[in-house]
């Protein structure tokens, strides 16, 4: 079910452009925030299923970019219970989180 879950928001991002009408735009939107929040739970419940999974927490921290506002809330939840479960990191999980906030620092002052 986690791995049905993570696939779906792939997907939903991979097709965020907004199409369709704004009825359709609104549905996607709200089924990409209960995912957010979903995965971001059961992350912290059973925080084995993503301590592999690097990406989604690169996935995360991309949305509070480029998620509408409305949905950036949703984002910041999931994350905040995603993030739980990384609470005792390696040192290569250590260098990703280093590499993923200095990209994201750069990406700020290049703006």
């Amino acid at each position: 079910m986690f791995n049905k879950l993570v696939d779906s928001l792939f997907k939903l991002k991979a097709n965020a452009t907004p199409t369709g009408t704004f009825l359709d735009q609104m549905q996607s939107s709200r089924v990409r925030d209960n995912i957010y929040i979903s995965i971001g739970t059961l992350a912290k419940r059973f925080p084995e299923l993503v301590r592999d999974k690097f990406m989604i927490v690169q996935i995360y921290f991309q949305a509070l970019e480029t998620e509408r506002a409305s949905s950036r809330m949703s984002v910041q939840q999931g994350l905040s219970n995603l993030i739980s479960a990384f609470k005792s990191p390696n040192e290569e999980l250590k260098q990703k989180f280093t590499d993923l906030f200095l990209s994201i620092i750069s990406n700020v002052y290049l703006y």
